[in-house]
């Protein structure tokens, strides 16, 4: 693998433990991490999101304005991430440009206006 900074889930993890996180590249065949809450909520291993691209897991009703962030090269949007069982549920998403790759890290999203 080359030099591309990977996010740390053991950090992100530690802020929320109770919560699915994944962190990979945007790309298909490239870095994937999930957490464990990750594989019992959504229902699926890190290698079985590598097989393709993080857009096609996206609801979508989102893709444009997904996309949109992924051209620009970084930014933060909220958008469904399917689960095995078919189900959306709303990620919030940072996507950062590292090593010329682009990183997404996706954790369950909280409405701050429903605390």
């Amino acid at each position: 693998m080359d030099s591309l900074e990977k996010p740390s889930l053991e950090k992100t993890s530690a802020s929320r433990p109770d919560h699915p996180i994944v962190i990979r590249e945007v790309g298909s065949g490239g870095y994937v991490r999930v957490s464990r809450k990750f594989t019992e909520q959504m229902g699926y291993e890190a290698t079985e999101l590598q097989n393709k691209p993080l857009l096609d897991w996206i609801q979508p009703s989102r893709h444009d304005c997904f996309k949109k962030i992924l051209e620009m090269g970084s930014g933060n949007i909220v958008a469904c991430h399917q689960t095995k069982q078919g189900d959306w549920i709303e990620f919030e998403w940072q996507i950062k440009s590292s090593a010329e790759k682009l990183v997404a890290l996706g954790a369950l999203y909280e409405d701050p206006s429903s605390s």
